[in-house]
């Protein structure tokens, strides 16, 4: 069977696969995009192939950058507030500058389509824990089901607030959490149809190249099976962001994904064990260099345990007190190497995930004894930690690399003086860019003019000269204000790619604390888009990052934009991509004339935030 491949041009891709209650659904630059619904809720928006007769074999993979992974629906509390803040931005302009520009500032959704977004918020609607997820993708039963978390074999994505997203995956009937701390930069999902189930694995933009198998489901798979994806909410509080499906493949790739050798490092077991009696014992073993040393799950009758065992003796690492009654179960192991996480019947055992890499190489032993102990071990399969993406599952997902030439490494250890006018080693200086507050270098060090009882006041940048106008990759270690007894202890500190006064691009994090702003003190890297003279604060794009970022400990963000799309990386894990294009129809390309650092104004300004560094780099 040849590949079913659609990759959203008009001419290839017939409208009837398309469900598209609000008119949200459009078609641009090669990739089918979705836009946030008015009304949440599953069955309204979304995309699905012809149906196909399952089939051992048949795999469905689908590339999308999910608008938000933290998307949820909100209740409108209160909207004039709301608009009041839309009106006035990040007050980096004068009102009347605003209201002068806003007929020509660049528009990602009416004014009455976003008005009518956030006046049905005010009406009673689904929640988040009604919905079970933002987006789902996966084979199903019928074209758009009413509930993809009920059915099929498929992938939910869920808002998990201060963490973001969490990626899960549907097994034995129930939702198993595969990826948690989900950022939001692009994803292939693919899901494997086998005689046992389905398969399911993931890849990023990070790396493109490999699957990651994460769960098995044993529900075996009858009738004619409809890849499909569906959204039913987009956004969060009010604000407007696209999701994006760059491709949607469905081929037959038997064998998807292979077996591990016995020598083989394995990212996942799936066993299914038949408890023939009472007291029955089995044990799985993995990670094994010898019988000396291998990491072992034992299930007995007082309860599951994960054993260590290192130069012959065993380390008890978790345990909990949940014991396989008589009957058929299921087992899955995930690992990744470090990270060992056990699913029984597809629930999650929280008291049994741990973070040890030892033995992370070694093989996959198995289940020695199961049967004289009263077990029968039904079926075992075990994969490998990656498995290189098959050329017919291959869909392209954007990124943007990171550059290799150092052409500026500043450490601020210049006069104690404001940046402004002050030289760079290999020439050129530092210029305020905007903004009417103050950074200055201390000697070891650029340090935000505020604190809890001064804050910075709004948006300010300084730049420097850039060679490359079509490429900057940017990182900065900054070291937010700690918490003190004062109040606040506020960051908005990043890094700004500009063109020119118009039109520029901050990215900058967040983290509160030392205030009841918040319920929780978490972080995020956020990303805002001036252009042309003007700029929409809930056009906005983020990435929440839960607890990496920390009061007084330095972090580092580094971001890499080629003038068409940026990709941000927080302590070197990527957290945040997007094309401008995504944003902006209209906003094909930034030119970089400058590049530097700054603070922004986002619900809030900085309290003092500490430069350690700045590095910019070119290809």
């Amino acid at each position: 069977m040849p590949p079913m491949d659609h990759r959203y041009d008009r001419s290839a891709h017939p409208a009837r696969t398309v469900r598209d209650v609000e008119g949200v659904v459009t078609v641009r630059d090669g990739a089918l995009r979705i836009a946030p619904l008015a009304r949440p809720g599953w069955g309204r928006a979304g995309v699905h192939l012809d149906a196909v007769p399952a089939a051992d074999g048949l795999v469905l993979a689908v590339g999308l950058l999910n608008g938000h992974n933290g998307s949820a629906p909100f209740r409108q509390r209160d909207l004039l507030r709301q608009v009041r803040r839309w009106v006035l931005g990040s007050g980096i302009d004068p009102l009347a500058t605003r209201l002068r520009r806003w007929p020509s500032r660049p528009v990602r959704e009416s004014v009455l389509r976003r008005l009518a977004c956030w006046t049905r918020a005010l009406l009673p609607g689904p929640d988040a824990d009604a919905l079970g997820g933002n987006a789902a993708v996966g084979w199903y039963p019928e074209p758009m089901p009413d509930d993809p978390t009920r059915c099929g074999h498929g992938f939910v994505i869920r808002g998990a607030e201060a963490r973001n997203g969490t990626l899960l995956a549907r097994v034995d009937g129930r939702l198993l959490p595969v990826a948690e701390d989900l950022p939001n930069i692009p994803l292939l999902l693919v899901v494997a149809l086998r005689p046992e189930g389905a398969v399911y694995l993931m890849a990023d933009a990070e790396d493109p190249g490999w699957l990651r198998p994460l769960a098995v489901d044993p529900a075996v798979t009858t009738g004619p099976q409809v890849p499909a994806f569906q959204q039913s909410v987009l956004g969060q509080i009010g604000f407007s962001t696209d999701t994006v499906l760059y491709g949607m493949t469905v081929a037959r790739c038997p064998g998807l994904p292979p077996g591990v050798t016995p020598t083989e490092p394995c990212g996942l077991i799936s066993a299914e064990l038949e408890v023939l009696r009472a007291g029955a014992v089995a044990s799985l073993v993995w990670r094994s260099l010898d019988a000396g040393n291998h990491v072992r799950l034992d299930l007995r009758p007082e309860g599951l345990r994960l054993h260590v065992r290192n130069g012959g003796t065993d380390r008890l690492a978790a345990s909990v007190p949940n014991a396989l009654t008589p009957g058929r179960h299921s087992v899955q192991l995930r690992d990744d190497g470090r990270r060992i996480a056990v699913a029984v019947d597809g629930q999650r055992l929280d008291g049994l995930s741990i973070d040890d890499p030892v033995h992370a190489g070694g093989g996959c032993l198995g289940y020695p004894d199961a049967a004289a102990a009263g077990m029968a071990v039904r079926r075992f399969t075990a994969y490998p930690r990656r498995i290189p993406v098959p050329a017919a599952l291959a869909v392209p997902l954007p990124w943007v690399p990171q550059g290799s030439v150092s052409l500026v490494a500043e450490r601020f250890a210049g006069p104690c003086a404001d940046l402004d006018g002050q030289p760079l080693a290999g020439g050129g200086a530092w210029r305020r860019l905007v903004g009417e507050g103050g950074i200055g270098s201390d000697g070891s060090g650029a340090i935000v003019q505020a604190g809890p009882d001064r804050p910075a006041p709004g948006r300010t940048l300084y730049g420097i000269d850039w060679p490359d106008p079509d490429f900057a990759d940017l990182e900065a270690v900054i070291v937010p204000p700690p918490l003190t007894g004062r109040g606040g202890a506020n960051s908005r500190a990043g890094v700004v790619f500009w063109q020119d006064p118009a039109n520029h691009v901050v990215c900058n994090l967040w983290l509160n604390g030392g205030d009841r702003s918040m319920p929780e003190t978490y972080g995020s890297v956020s990303c805002f888009f001036y252009r042309n003279g003007f700029e929409d604060v809930y056009d906005a794009v983020w990435t929440n990052v839960g607890g990496r970022l920390r009061h007084g400990e330095p972090a580092t963000l580094r971001v890499a934009c080629d003038g068409r799309r940026f990709t941000a990386w927080l302590d070197g894990r990527a957290v945040l991509h997007r094309a401008f294009g995504d944003v902006y129809a209209d906003f094909p390309s930034l030119a970089i004339r400058r590049v530097g650092i700054g603070v922004n104004w986002e619900w809030g300004t900085d309290t003092g935030s500490r430069f350690r560094s700045f590095t910019a780099r070119r290809r």
